[in-house]
C-alpha cells in the first residue's frame, strides 16, 4: 500500500498527479537536507583538524607540514 502511494505521488501515475511536480520537490528537499548535513560534517572535520593541529606539542610537528 505504501509503495503504491509513493509511486502515485512521485511518479505522477494517478489522475490527480499527471502534471504534478511532487518528485521534483521531493528531490530538491532531499538534496537540501543531504547537502546541509554533508556541509556540516565537512566543516566540523576541518575545525577539529585545525584545533588538533594547533594543540600539538611542537616537538611532534613535522616541519614539512608547515
Amino acid at each position: 500500500m505504501t509503495y503504491q502511494i509513493a509511486c502515485a505521488v512521485c511518479m505522477g501515475l494517478g489522475p490527480d498527479h499527471l502534471d504534478g511536480v511532487a518528485s521534483g520537490y521531493a528531490i530538491l528537499f532531499m538534496l537540501v537536507i543531504l547537502l546541509s548535513i554533508l556541509g556540516t560534517v565537512i566543516f566540523t572535520m576541518f575545525r577539529f583538524a585545525k584545533k588538533s593541529k594547533n594543540s600539538l606539542d611542537p616537538e611532534f610537528i613535522d616541519p614539512r607540514d608547515l
